[in-house]
């Protein structure tokens, strides 16, 4: 059922429902049938297109706009998740396809990223438990339980914080193996705190989440940080993405496009 609006008819932003999820931590009115035992339980918008703003620093001042689209078929439970970034006239694709499971969350089988004249593809194939990289072809990594890929990992953050939101408190942490461009690696992420954000669409209280790099190691990988926005779906509201003194990048909701639960 698509929505052109964010609020159910005759409510407020506060009453409105997601897939069958009430959030009455938020302050929302729940209907009957949603406080009954055996109401379902979260699951994936069918469609979501949002546009972000980006500014920041990539070894300059830089400014961009950014968009994640997310499809998913309720029928063949296939997702495809995209995440596309325009700056300093680039473009980046990062994209994640896959399946959900109602009890697992995403499965994601294949991660691409498109970019400079590189386009390079992550095959995760389940059935072989391997790992598998399209310019590398005789490179192998073992597939551990869990894995999820780069774009794949703050939508299942979302879905296990939603379905369980003991996992939303503050303090609680995640581990994921994540496949990315030529390995596999385990990403560590804390839940922060739960600060209202204000952005031109209003404000919200959030999930801040980031990521924790390992201890006693030399990361040089791209720090991420985001804020999960219950009473918008769960969507990313902001995300910040962070190297040393290189790269210090803000994504920042602008405009939600389209929605469809």
């Amino acid at each position: 059922m698509p929505h052109n609006g964010l609020y159910k008819k005759g409510g407020t932003r506060r009453d409105f429902l997601l897939g069958g999820l009430c959030l009455p931590l938020l302050g929302g009115a729940c209907p009957v049938w949603a406080q009954q035992s055996g109401a379902p339980h979260w699951m994936p918008l069918s469609r979501a297109v949002l546009d972000y703003e980006m500014d920041g620093y990539w070894n300059r001042p830089v400014s961009g706009e950014g968009r994640i689209d997310w499809k998913y078929d309720r029928a063949s439970t296939l997702y495809e998740l995209d995440l596309t970034i325009s700056a300093m006239m680039m473009t980046f694709l990062y994209a994640s396809r896959g399946t959900v499971d109602p009890a697992q969350g995403l499965i994601p089988v294949s991660y691409r990223e498109k970019r400079i004249g590189r386009d390079r593809t992550v095959m995760i194939d389940h059935a072989a438990r391997e790992v598998r990289f399209s310019w590398k072809p005789r490179e192998v990594k073992d597939m551990p339980d869990g894995i999820q890929d780069v774009t794949s990992v703050v939508m299942q953050m979302t879905f296990l914080m939603a379905n369980d939101l003991q996992k939303a408190q503050v303090g609680h942490r995640f581990k994921f193996p994540v496949a990315r461009m030529g390995e596999v690696k385990f990403w560590d992420f804390e839940v922060m705190g739960h600060p209202v954000v204000e952005t031109r669409l209003g404000r919200y209280t959030t999930w801040q989440v980031r990521r924790i790099p390992p201890d006693n190691v030399v990361d040089n990988d791209v720090k991420v940080e985001f804020w999960l926005a219950p009473e918008l779906f769960y969507l990313p509201l902001k995300m910040l993405f962070n190297k040393k003194d290189e790269v210090q990048l803000w994504v920042s909701l602008q405009k939600i496009r389209q929605v469809a639960a």
